[in-house]
């Protein structure tokens, strides 16, 4: 009599111990069953940054090249101690820089002196554009590789302006100096009565411009 608590004892162990294990094969057949807490992975579910876009410029294409400069205008007579004025290249000279320079040509004036002198319309004033700057102005003779001879080179210079152009003409020799005088050229403008007259800058005391090369 005594054996049957046992015996029920040991039914009801046996009992719990199906019934663990039969809700734990249930729990691995359901396949929505969640997992234990130490077997769940942390998912992130937020999107990747993603970075501002970059603004990117395009060249522009212009279709025409940028204007030139605005320029300015030195002119004035030409002159030559005789009936004829030989065939010339005008020069002017940058003050600041001697390698630039701006230049004309111009052709003989006036008769041929070894003919008599005929009447002839005046001769024109000489005109030549050059950007705004400071400049001296003169001229070299174009014929003189033939062999002939008279002055070489024609400046604009004090003696131009103190003795040639002056009102009323100074009496007697006139001793001012054949230092050439700086001509100002200002944008749109003119500068007027640049004389090229002076055809002595090659006398003792004075020296002539090199000819621009």
């Amino acid at each position: 009599m005594r054996r049957r608590p046992a015996v029920a004892i040991a039914i009801l162990v046996v009992v719990a111990v199906v019934a663990v294990f039969a809700l734990y094969v249930t729990r691995m057949a359901d396949p929505t069953a969640s997992p234990s807490p130490s077997t769940q992975v942390a998912t992130n579910t937020a999107s990747p940054a993603t970075s501002a876009p970059v603004a990117t410029v395009s060249p522009v294409a212009t279709g025409s090249a940028p204007s030139a400069s605005p320029r300015g205008t030195i002119t004035g007579r030409l002159g030559y101690p005789s009936d004829f004025i030989p065939p010339l290249t005008i020069y002017a000279l940058s003050v600041s820089d001697s390698r630039v320079y701006f230049s004309l040509n111009t052709p003989r004036y006036g008769n041929d002196p070894s003919a008599p002198p005929t009447p002839g319309p005046p001769i024109p004033p000489y005109s030549l554009s050059v950007p705004p700057g400071t400049y001296h102005v003169f001229g070299y003779r174009n014929d003189l590789g033939g062999g002939t001879t008279g002055p070489g080179v024609v400046v604009y210079s004090l003696y131009t302006v103190r003795c040639q152009q002056a009102s009323p003409s100074p009496t007697g020799p006139c001793q001012e100096p054949h230092t050439l005088v700086p001509v100002t050229v200002r944008a749109g403008e003119t500068a007027a009565r640049i004389d090229l007259t002076d055809w002595f800058c090659n006398v003792p005391g004075s020296t002539c411009p090199p000819r621009p090369q």
